[in-house]
């Protein structure tokens, strides 16, 4: 019992040292922003990534190099790593 009163105590001070940490970002201007931003991904779009990937040249999750080899920002390469399977559905691989 006494363990979990400890754990619970720790945690408590983590949670207060983040909020501590936030307040003090803030103070300095730094702020976190959450956006949700709709991101159009075209058939040629995913036809670069798909090219890249399939050409081994680089690993996919280099960005800054998948960026440079495909010519797609940096928020549309998150944007098709995170809906791939959506995106294979609608444009197939076969590029």
């Amino acid at each position: 019992m006494e363990g979990v009163q400890n754990t619970m105590e720790t945690l408590k001070k983590m949670k207060e040292n983040e909020s501590n940490l936030k307040e003090e970002k803030n103070e300095k201007g730094i702020f976190e922003v959450n956006v949700k931003q709709e991101i159009e991904i075209s058939e040629e779009d995913f036809g670069e990534y798909i090219s890249c990937r399939n050409s081994g040249l680089t690993n996919m999750f280099d960005l800054k190099n998948v960026e440079m080899i495909t010519g797609l920002e940096k928020n549309k390469l998150k944007a098709i790593t995170s809906n791939f399977e959506l995106l294979v559905k609608k444009y197939g691989e076969d590029f």
